[in-house]
């Protein structure tokens, strides 16, 4: 079973222009964003830096922006990118293909990375090793994930123990999320 779905540049810019994934902007349907920007949000510093990668249309960034957090959108979709900076003026948006970390050029150091439903479009195995050169010493990586059994080979294939393990539910809809977080020790 491929565990990876890969999906063109074209594919996303079209999805998003035809309004696909305008439901992930619906807050009461996505009940796994609204918990990540929860765990966010409950930070004590002041200011915080958001990198989300593979922000499709910027769904975190409706919770997260105006506000304490300096956010930053990396997607490979155009269509998607132009959708946040239309809501979000202060976001900072990078069109960069996520199966191509180590091109992205970022030299900021982040407060939190969040993977939202993206580890299927991206090849899991070293995915932490890989957004290290984005974090500073107290960095947490949120990732989630909705829960099938294709998902557990996913996170399986991650090998670390996780700070904090949630799972999300929406009865009405049959679907649960589990969201990860992650830290660097160094």
């Amino acid at each position: 079973m491929e565990i990876i779905i890969k999906r063109s540049k074209e594919y996303w810019d079209n999805s998003f222009k035809k309004g696909r994934w305008d439901r992930l902007l619906d807050k009461e349907r996505e009940k796994n964003t609204s918990f990540i920007a929860k765990l966010i949000l409950e930070d004590k510093k002041e200011s915080l830096k958001v990198l989300d990668i593979g922000s499709g249309n910027g769904a975190l960034a409706d919770y997260l922006l105006p506000g304490k957090s300096k956010y930053y959108g990396v997607d490979i979709s155009s269509e998607a990118l132009n959708l946040i900076k239309d809501r979000h003026q202060e976001a900072v948006i990078i069109s960069a293909d996520i199966n191509d970390l180590e091109k992205i050029d970022i030299k900021e150091r982040f407060d939190y990375i969040v993977l939202n439903e993206v580890l299927y479009y991206i090849y899991p195995i070293g995915i932490l090793r890989r957004l290290k050169r984005f974090s500073n010493k107290d960095t947490k990586v949120i990732i989630s994930m909705y829960n099938s059994i294709r998902n557990k080979l996913i996170w399986f294939s991650i090998f670390r123990r996780a700070l904090a393990r949630h799972v999300v539910s929406d009865e009405k809809r049959c679907v649960s999320w589990t969201i990860k977080v992650f830290s660097y020790e160094r």
